[in-house]
Parts: C-alpha cells; structure tokens; sequence
C-alpha cells in the first residue's frame, strides 16, 4: 500500500515538474520575442537617423556639383546661369524658401538643357509639369504639398507660353511657402505660324515680366538669347573636340552639320543627333 501512494506522489510531482517547466519555456520565449520586437524598433530608428544624415551630406555636395555642372557644360548663355546659381545660393542660405527662375527665350538655346541638369542634381525630388492640365496639375500640387521642408526640391514646368500666364500665377500661389524649393517656369516665345515661317516675340518676355509683377510674386528672369552660325560652329567644334575627332575632319564636319540648320530659330537643337550621324 504504501508503495503505491509512493508511485502516486513521484507521478504527481512528476507532472508538477513537467507543467513548472513548460510555463518556465513560455515565460522565456515571451521576454525573447518582446526583446526581438525592441531590437527592431530601434535598428528602425537608428536606420532613419543614418539615412537622415546621408540626405543632409548629399543636399551640400549637391548645391556645389550643379553649380560646377552648370558653368562647365551651358553653353555662351553666361547671364542666366548666373542668375540660376544666385537662386540656388539663396535656397540654401534660406533667404528665401521658394525661389522661382523664369527661363524666357527662343527654340534651341538651352532653357529645357539647364532644366535637365538641375534634374540631375535635385533626384528624386523632382516634380514635372508639361503645360498645364487640370487632373495633372492637381496631382503634382499635391505631392509638393506633402514634400519636405528640409531638403530642396525641384519644379519644373515646361512648354510654356504666354497664354499660360494665368494658370502658372494661380499653381505658383498654391505652392506652400514653407516648402524649401526651386521653381523652374520655361516660356518658349517663339511662333510658328501655318505657313511654318518663325518669329521671335520679344514683346511676349515684356508681358510675362509684367503679370508676375502685377502678382506681386517673387521671381527671376533667366533671359536666353539666340545663337548666330558662327556660335553654332563654335559649339559643334567643342562637341568634336570632346569626342577626339581628328582636328583634320573638324571643318567637312561642321559645314555637314549646319548645312539646313537655321540657327536664329533652331539653335543648337537637333545638333548632338547630326554630329553622331557624321561620326
């Protein structure tokens, strides 16, 4: 008799020992995945502190490399990319959080290759506007408002012409002013009529001048004049040089390229495809 009340505490302690140890393993496991869930938590934050300062670093090497960017590779249009780089110093000095540069001028002399550039440098905080269209222009309005306000974004709206005056004045109000950005607005004031004969309206850059001051909105004007035969030839022989042409090829090469080119209304455009076909 006694043996069995033996066998039946050993079984009862046996069981007590078994359900001791599995509470021991789950009270474990618990603290472990309560740790896990802590390192994550701060491995997330110590991630977003690191790619916080990485933004920062990048913002300030970007400001000096567009400024070298610009003054190596615009082309003869010296006054509006100082205008540019003033905007640019102005951004990041904070005088001004939202600093608007109107590019005004001809087809081919630069204004949409500037834009490009700066595109370059500001990615990926970039917004693009090609002429207006409401659904479009609600959406890009919307994602400026959510950008920040720290770091330095791009606008760019291209394809403009006078007529869109009242619609830029309108999105360019809508802009909130807290948001750190440069706004590029490029107004091409040449016409072609339906005959397809060209003309350079100089009284459309007055008007343009005239509503933004009207608006008492801040902003620059970037001026780009129109390039001459001898400019072009001057700029087809850099872009040989550059690609190690023989010095020998370079006038067949030149005369070839700017055979139907009109320059006074074509500009440069067009001209990088021609030297390639020649090469």
């Amino acid at each position: 008799m006694k043996e069995v009340n033996l066998r039946k505490r050993k079984a009862r302690k046996d069981v007590n020992d078994d359900k001791i140890k599995a509470a021991v393993k789950q009270k474990s496991s618990g603290v472990v995945s309560s740790g896990s869930c802590i390192f994550t938590f701060i491995l997330f934050i110590v991630t977003l502190l690191i790619y916080d300062v990485i933004l920062v670093a990048q913002d300030t090497v970007d400001v000096q490399a567009v400024k070298t960017d610009l003054l190596n590779n615009v082309y003869n249009q010296t006054e509006a990319v100082s205008i540019i780089i003033d905007s640019l110093n102005r951004l990041y000095n904070n005088e001004q959080h939202v600093q608007i540069v109107n590019f005004i001028g001809s087809t081919g002399v630069g204004k949409t290759f500037i834009a490009n550039v700066l595109k370059r440098h500001f990615h990926p905080s970039v917004y693009e506007l090609n002429g207006f269209f409401d659904n479009i222009q609600k959406n890009v309005l919307h994602k400026i408002k959510r950008a920040s306000s720290s770091y330095p974004n791009l606008i760019v709206i291209d394809d403009l012409t006078v007529t869109d005056i009242d619609k830029l004045l309108n999105f360019l109000k809508e802009i909130p002013q807290e948001v750190m950005a440069l706004v590029v607005c490029i107004f091409n004031i040449q016409e072609t009529d339906n005959d397809l004969h060209h003309s350079i309206s100089y009284a459309h850059s007055d008007k343009i001048i005239k509503k933004f001051n009207k608006a008492e909105i801040l902003h620059k004007v970037a001026k780009f004049h129109e390039f001459d035969r001898n400019q072009a030839s001057d700029w087809v022989i850099k872009q040989l040089i550059l690609r190690g042409v023989d010095p020998q090829l370079h006038s067949d090469i030149v005369e070839s390229v700017l055979l139907d080119q009109n320059v006074r209304y074509h500009g440069l455009k067009g001209l990088s495809s021609k030297i390639n076909l020649e090469l």
